[in-house]
């Protein structure tokens, strides 16, 4: 390594060394090497060669030499610096070169010692013998779309000697004829297209005829092989219905051609139709101008002359159709509302009476709101409020009413001196609003205040 001159001296730097550094190394003349931020592991020292305070002897040799790979790590440059290497950003930028000897940029903020710093390898492809899965599709379902990876980017529909077959339960494979796609493009049967070359690298959209998702086989298999670089998938399509959501299965019951489902016994055949005059009930749909109408020969009633006639006390008969007498006259709603029974928590009484305090009481009273039959009217999420007026019919008091069994209609609220501190005759009535246009008041409830 020495030049042998005193006036051109040979300079090492950023270097690393590692053996028996005198055979490699030694100074004749004297001291004509200049070395400085070079790493040397050696037993033996170097020869006429000044220790430059900017080198170092101690440490391990830093250099992955492929034990990565033993441990089942990511594979690194070989011969390069490993992670946390103490070649890393060890040398000097002056005079170095900016990269490495496999072209890489120094991993550090200045260049490693030896030739190569550290540097993760994501190595050459290698597929595998088959990318397989497995998705569920309603069987008869049509436009479908799926998604294979087939590891390698950049394939078309016109790829050289790329082959696309399906085969359904037990039947021979049948071709799928490849048509170039946009993977924004609708379907259309034999669709191809990439779904993302940049950041979905390897996926592809094939668009499945609609026979090969026919009714009538449990499941049906994709195949996409043949294409340079690619060992192909494999795609098994469960045909089921058990992978539909709620809206995709009311579609597939509530618009199923019931010419379909006629076996005797079947629930499609005793289903009542408005099509068909030879179904369960005979139904048949009518339209004429703006008004359409069903007629049905409900059996139970035309064909029982005893049931017709026992229904002719609740239904109206025009000589030609059974009309609902509610529909023509509408129970009226009740009218007619009381409350109790009532409750005066404070002495333990409850019965369905006037409540009766002495003058100066501050009490809670318990009081239900009841419809004419005397059954509790549910108060949840209602407000509610209960109002004393004086024998002259004025206003005294307002007190809001906090529920205490809600579904029952049972609710309280606190009597004040506003009221008992003068005797006499009140009355109480309880609102109940549970919006703008839905208000009912209850009562009156008598309220006698006695002199003490």
């Amino acid at each position: 390594m020495d030049s042998g001159s005193l006036t051109y001296l040979t300079t090492v730097r950023n270097s690393l060394f590692w053996g028996h550094v005198q055979d490699l190394w030694s100074s004749s003349p004297s001291f004509t090497i200049i070395e400085n931020y070079n790493r040397l592991l050696s037993f033996t020292p170097r020869t006429n060669v000044a220790n430059n305070l900017t080198s170092s002897n101690a440490g391990d040799l830093g250099v992955d030499t492929f034990e990565s790979i033993l441990y089942g790590l990511p594979n690194v440059q070989p011969f390069s610096s490993y992670l946390n290497s103490p070649n890393a950003s060890f040398g000097n930028a002056t005079g170095a070169p900016s990269v490495d000897i496999y072209g890489n940029t120094w991993s550090g903020s200045s260049p490693d010692t030896g030739a190569a710093t550290y540097k993760v390898l994501t190595g050459a492809y290698e597929p595998t013998e088959r990318n397989a899965g497995v998705i569920t599709i309603a069987p008869g379902s049509t436009s479908q779309s799926i998604e294979l990876y087939l590891g390698v980017t950049g394939l078309t529909s016109s790829s050289s000697g790329l082959s696309t077959r399906y085969n359904r339960t037990r039947t021979a494979s049948v071709s799928i004829p490849l048509v170039a796609r946009t993977i924004a493009q609708a379907w259309t049967s034999g669709g191809f297209a990439e779904v993302d070359s940049t950041n979905m690298p390897g996926v592809y959209r094939i668009d499945l005829p609609d026979a090969a998702l026919a009714a009538g086989a449990d499941d049906v298999t994709i195949v996409v092989r043949g294409a340079s670089g690619t060992n192909g998938a494999v795609m098994t399509v469960k045909l089921s219905s058990g992978g539909l959501t709620s809206a995709q299965t009311a579609s597939a019951v509530w618009d199923a051609a019931t010419a379909s489902y006629t076996n005797n016994g079947s629930f499609g055949l005793n289903v009542l139709r408005a099509d068909q005059q030879n179904k369960a009930g005979n139904v048949t749909l009518h339209s004429s101008g703006n008004v359409n109408r069903v007629d049905a020969d409900v059996h139970a009633i035309a064909n029982d002359a005893d049931a017709a006639t026992e229904l002719k006390g609740a239904l109206l008969h025009n000589g030609t159709d059974y009309i609902s007498a509610e529909l023509l006259s509408p129970v009226s709603a009740a009218t007619s509302v009381h409350i109790g029974p009532y409750q005066l928590l404070a002495d333990g009484l409850g019965a369905d009476q006037p409540l009766d305090v002495n003058v100066g009481t501050a009490t809670s009273i318990d009081v239900q709101v009841t419809d004419a039959n005397g059954t509790g009217i549910d108060i949840t999420g209602a407000t509610v409020s209960a109002k004393v007026y004086n024998s002259g019919g004025t206003l005294v008091a307002t007190y809001a009413g906090t529920a205490t069994y809600a579904d029952n209609g049972r609710l309280s609220f606190g009597l004040t001196t506003t009221v008992t501190a003068t005797s006499g005759t009140y009355t109480v009535t309880v609102t109940r609003t549970t919006g703008a246009t839905d208000t009912q008041i209850f009562g009156p409830l008598r309220l006698y205040v006695r002199p003490v």
